[in-house]
């Protein structure tokens, strides 16, 4: 078995997954892993399709024009990267980077696997869309009480001050720009 083992440990909803999934997870999906500090996705390395973080931390962070960093969230292991849109319609780049803030193993989905699972499995589209919905929800419940603070993503997406620039940071920035004009 590939990491599809350690699916069942280390995700919420993953004890709820068949044999049947894990088999075609084992068969069709890929190991991923990579040293801290190496370059998961960007614009220029796409990411290939959904990932699943069995160990491990990422920084997601977006370029300005202008070479500013901002800090976008951190996804931790027993997290989805995705089901964002990007990564539920995987015809789009993503302008943002995945950095590994420490070495990094995840499972990675083909999209046309990932299409396919979602399509016959009620126990995949569940695992999937519980992650999703809680990532929502987090963020929402998140921006809806820290208006006024540091950008926040709780749950697989932990507060963080850290980093050159946070999202409200370079919001806020922005917001001051067009104020002058």
């Amino acid at each position: 078995m590939l990491m599809t083992a350690h699916l069942r440990d280390t995700f919420r909803s993953g004890s709820d997954l068949t044999d049947e999934v894990l088999d075609v997870l084992d068969q069709k999906a890929r190991a991923l892993r990579r040293e801290q500090a190496a370059v998961i996705f960007g614009r220029d390395n796409p990411v290939g399709g959904p990932l699943l973080l069995i160990s491990g931390t990422v920084r997601v962070q977006q370029m300005s024009q202008a070479g500013e960093q901002t800090l976008l969230y951190r996804v931790h292991a027993g997290a989805i990267r995705g089901p964002t849109p990007a990564c539920l319609l995987p015809f789009e780049g993503s302008s943002a980077q995945a950095i590994a803030e420490t070495p990094v193993e995840a499972l990675l989905i083909p999209p046309l696997v990932f299409e396919d699972l979602i399509a016959w499995s009620q126990e995949f589209r569940a695992f999937i869309f519980k992650a999703y919905s809680e990532r929502v929800s987090s963020a929402a419940h998140c921006l809806s009480e820290h208006t006024n603070a540091p950008a926040c993503l709780a749950s697989s997406h932990q507060p963080r001050y850290v980093g050159p620039d946070t999202a409200q940071d370079a919001t806020l920035r922005r917001r001051k720009v067009l104020g002058r004009c």
